[in-house]
């Protein structure tokens, strides 16, 4: 415990210099879990090893805690109606034939929009065969990265041309909301493994953060962003936008699979809602494990006075 605790208070540390060296970015998405190894390295060497190193685990501790408590004590804008589209996001990756449990599980929460990252273009024969009640919104998944978009069946959802310079954007769709419209953008990345990649990434979220402020009106970005709030690509795309993890504690997205008991603590949040415009986000959670890598994360818009 205390090599680890040692270990942790490097990362902690590290995981500000992100703009340095791409991996030491990685590092920053782990501090959720850093505050238990710090606060039980913390016990550890108060009880017997080292004082001295108790108190440096704690300081470490108290940073991270810091970082991760917005989550918490941040609150999302009052609504000012009942009205509310549920939009869920989910990238279905590698996994194998996961469309029945996804298009049964969308249906029972009673998903209004889902965008669905990596998703070939077997899902229409997939509804077709379980009579669930969506459509599919864009017919040609591959002229928009792979992403598919589903309404439900009385949702007047429409398909936008990305703007020049938001080629990073796979697809953006419009959704009728009480008296607005809403654009959802969706996005979705692979986690970057060498500082080339790093740097298209910021390139590509840099420009989508430009193209989403100069829209008028609600907008979201949704999707798989490879990157936690606390690291420094995320906070490229999320400038000026509103996260709608504040106020709705910590939920990881990855991976999927979550011990029981622990109810979404274990993994990182990788996937994300933003948005900005006279909308607010009145509910969010993830779904239970539906066969693929990432779980499904479902945010419900509704009409906000700002």
């Amino acid at each position: 415990m205390f090599l680890l605790g040692w270990t942790a208070v490097l990362a902690t540390f590290l995981g500000f210099f992100g703009t340095v060296w791409w991996p030491l970015d990685v590092l920053a998405d782990w501090r959720f879990i850093l505050v238990f190894v710090l606060i039980l390295a913390t016990i550890a060497s108060g009880l017997g090893y080292s004082r001295v190193s108790a108190v440096v685990f704690l300081v470490a501790a108290i940073v991270n805690i810091y970082l991760v408590a917005p989550m918490w004590l941040n609150d999302q804008q009052p609504l000012v109606s009942s009205d509310r589209v549920r939009v869920v996001t989910l990238d279905v990756g590698l996994a194998p034939d996961v469309r029945p449990a996804v298009l049964e599980w969308v249906n029972m929460i009673e998903g209004d929009i889902i965008i669905l990252a990596n998703a070939g273009g077997t899902w229409t024969t997939a509804i077709d065969q379980l009579e669930v009640p969506y459509r599919v919104v864009n017919e040609d998944p591959g002229l928009t990265g792979g992403t598919l978009v589903l309404a439900r069946n009385e949702i007047g959802a429409t398909i936008e041309p990305v703007p020049a310079g938001m080629g990073a954007a796979d697809v953006i769709v419009r959704v009728p909301l009480a008296d607005q419209q809403v654009r959802i953008v969706g996005l979705s990345v692979e986690r970057p493994v060498s500082a080339s990649t790093t740097q298209e990434r910021l390139i590509d979220f840099t420009a989508v953060n430009v193209g989403v402020r100069r829209m008028s009106g609600s907008v979201a970005v949704v999707g798989n962003l490879e990157a936690s709030r606390w690291s420094h690509a995320f906070k490229t795309l999320a400038t000026d936008l509103t996260n709608s993890e504040d106020g709705f504690g910590y939920v990881a997205t990855y991976p999927a699979y979550d011990p029981p008991i622990f109810d979404g603590l274990v993994g990182i949040p990788v996937d994300h809602v933003l948005y900005q415009g006279p909308i607010t986000v009145t509910n969010r959670r993830i779904s239970p494990d539906l066969g693929t890598d990432h779980a499904a994360l479902v945010v419900d818009l509704s009409p906000a006075g700002g």
